[in-house]
């Protein structure tokens, strides 16, 4: 039967998970374990280490504090929520950010991540740690948007330079110096909240002068940290791709790494022994969103220029009236820091391997009983 067929899918993943997160219940019963295990990965992604030589790696976002990067992926289309927005465009809604890079995966080292509670009820939140930018930006535009929690979430998908969160005003909001949003409790289905954000000005040569939102000397070295020491032939293709700036030299990293990796869900596995970025580049050459852009903040810090490794969801905006945001929207991608304009997205993954939205009617609604079931090809 279908549901006999899941059980070494969740059993694998019940014996696995409770490695990475302490959401996961205590060792016990199969019975028990297996439909706590499937309701915990229809709603979140975690990487799950099998006893083999491969990795799985379930597709969504999740609450993990690292991420783990060799391995292929298991694609699923369970609901995440649904999104209606006046932007017309890729829009990334950021939900966990990482600054350390460790030769295998990222972390976040908590004692130097800092927390501030912001206004949700529609006030200025220019200058928080959501909105943090140069002052005098060209031709900005205001955008709004709502989402309609479907799945109990507790990050709250935010793009960057949100200027405005309205909320349930039983629920606070906490915002790390990362910019990310977490809600003080689970928003349930009959949840939703708005924004409003700026678009980032596409011409950066007429940005004035004057970064207000400039990093310090902390800042700085934090999001130019190697953890893991870089190969000779690393450093040299890092020297080889420097051109007159930095905006150059991101899009010179860019144009390379998509033009010598293959994106693919099922790629060759990589030794936790290798330095991930040194084997993708010069062994593997395939991967998908997470392979991407571990490449991109690694080259661009490389060159001294900072970067941090984002993820979320990369949703088609303004598409359809109310869009459904699947697990299949969910993406890794790489905020590069331009002195004199402040952060900004860049996806080293092509436009024809991000998933496009989805209308209402074509989403199948949650199930009560929850499954996990790969999809037939990626999107």
């Amino acid at each position: 039967t279908a549901a006999a067929a899941l059980i070494p899918y969740i059993a694998a993943v019940s014996a696995c998970v409770m490695l990475f997160s302490s959401l996961a219940p205590k060792a016990g019963a199969f019975s028990k374990m297996s439909l706590a295990m499937a309701e915990l990965i229809r709603k979140h992604d975690y990487i799950v280490p099998q006893e083999a030589a491969s990795k799985l790696h379930v597709s969504g976002i999740g609450e993990q504090d690292r991420v783990e990067l060799s391995g292929e992926l298991l694609l699923r289309d369970s609901l995440a929520f649904m999104l209606e927005t006046d932007y017309r465009g890729r829009l990334y809604l950021r939900t966990n950010c990482y600054v350390r890079y460790n030769g295998h995966g990222w972390e976040n080292e908590y004692n130097s991540i800092r927390w501030q509670s912001v206004d949700t009820s529609g006030g200025d939140l220019r200058g928080t740690y959501l909105f943090r930018q140069p002052d005098r930006w060209s031709g900005e535009e205001k955008f709004s948007a709502r989402v309609y929690a479907v799945s109990g979430m507790v990050r709250m998908p935010l793009p960057l330079y949100t200027a405005s969160v309205s909320v349930d005003e039983r629920i606070a909001l906490g915002v790390s110096s990362l910019g990310t949003a977490v809600a003080n409790k689970r928003m349930d289905r009959q949840s939703e909240y708005r924004f409003t954000f700026l678009k980032i000005p596409e011409d950066q040569e007429n940005l004035q002068s004057g970064d207000s939102g400039g990093l310090n000397e902390e800042e700085y070295k934090q999001y130019t940290e190697l953890l893991a020491w870089p190969s000779m032939r690393l450093r040299e293709l890092a020297e080889n791709l420097k051109r007159g700036n930095d905006r150059e030299t991101i899009e010179e990293i860019r144009s390379y790494i998509q033009k010598n990796v293959r994106y693919t869900t099922t790629p060759s596995p990589i030794s936790r022994n290798a330095e991930f970025v040194d084997a993708l580049l010069f062994g593997t050459r395939e991967g998908y969103c997470t392979s991407f852009a571990t490449a991109m903040v690694v080259l661009a810090r490389m060159n001294g220029i900072p970067a941090r490794y984002v993820e979320g969801y990369s949703v088609l905006g303004g598409g359809v009236s109310a869009q459904a945001v699947s697990e299949l929207n969910a993406h890794a991608w790489a905020e590069i820091y331009l002195p004199g304009f402040g952060w900004t997205v860049c996806d080293a993954v092509s436009g024809d391997d991000l998933q496009q939205p989805v209308a209402p009617s074509q989403q199948p609604a949650p199930s009560a009983t929850p499954t996990v079931q790969p999809a037939a090809s990626p999107t």
